[in-house]
């Protein structure tokens, strides 16, 4: 009889005598996470299970309890999962080698990510996508990577590892300029910004998002408007004067007749009505 997933990450956590909280580390999650998964309450994401497999060992076709032998369906499923899964880059990735594993197991207790993520919601009127945590054994001991989409934005190696880095670090992957945080957005980020707003709100984006504007140009419009503005918090103003400029003032016409952006005039459109009516 195949095992369980919460079977199968029990086993292979024990049997490299690794404790869930060194499991949760590796796995950029926290101990109770694992916890959950390990007595059955939980199951992991679908992003998960590439990294779990590789940290315990295990064949992704075991872990989902596909049976071996001859590939069917599932297990050609699974394969084609975790190759899409790998080759896709984190939108944000720390990456360390193992002298970094015991000052990320206490970081992980604090909620000094979640203090950062929430802030940043309040000001910049988005929440910045999960950051990723994982030891990498191609790195030196005291070597590390903070990654967007797949471009080293800093690193390097330490002389010390002590756990005042941690703080540091995560300082370092919050660091970024207004270009830094309108690089961030991506269409999976606007979609959840206008599902928010149309379960709050159904008159605004019903019908217009993704049906009449889709969401790549409300993506390139916001990315302009985080440029100039440093925020995008306003939604509804956002998205109505959006479509407005969008579909109701010809503004994709005259912008190809000058040889114009329309995401850039859109983005300066909607914030001169915005800071007329706030006037």
């Amino acid at each position: 009889m195949n095992m369980s997933i919460s079977e199968q990450i029990v086993n292979g956590r024990q049997a490299l005598k690794m404790t869930q909280e060194e499991l949760a580390v590796r796995l950029g999650v926290t101990s109770q996470a694992v916890s959950k998964w390990e007595r059955g309450q939980g199951l992991p994401d679908a992003a998960m299970l590439a990294d779990i497999c590789t940290v315990l060992g295990i064949d992704a076709n075991d872990l989902l309890g596909v049976c071996g032998g001859d590939k069917g369906e599932g297990a050609l499923m699974a394969d084609e999962e975790n190759i899409m899964l790998n080759s896709c880059a984190e939108p944000i990735l720390i990456s360390f080698g193992e002298d970094f594993i015991p000052i990320f197991r206490e970081g992980l207790k604090t909620d000094l990510i979640g203090e950062k993520r929430r802030r940043i919601a309040r000001e910049k009127g988005f929440v910045i996508p999960l950051i990723r945590i994982r030891d990498d054994l191609e790195l030196a001991p005291n070597e590390y990577e903070i990654s967007i989409y797949g471009k080293k934005k800093c690193g390097g190696c330490v002389e010390n590892v002590t756990q005042e880095l941690y703080a540091e670090m995560i300082n370092e992957v919050f660091a970024f300029d207004e270009a830094g945080y309108a690089a961030l957005l991506n269409k999976q980020i606007v979609k959840q910004m206008t599902d928010s707003c149309e379960r709050l709100y159904p008159g605004i984006v019903e019908g217009v998002i993704p049906e009449q504007i889709s969401y790549l140009e409300c993506e390139l419009v916001l990315k302009e408007i985080l440029k100039r503005n440093g925020s995008i918090r306003n939604r509804i103003a956002v998205f109505e004067e959006l479509e407005h400029q969008l579909l109701l003032t010809d503004l994709r016409g005259r912008c190809r007749e000058r040889g114009e952006s329309v995401y850039a005039a859109a983005a300066e459109a909607i914030l001169a009505k915005m800071n007329a009516s706030a006037d």
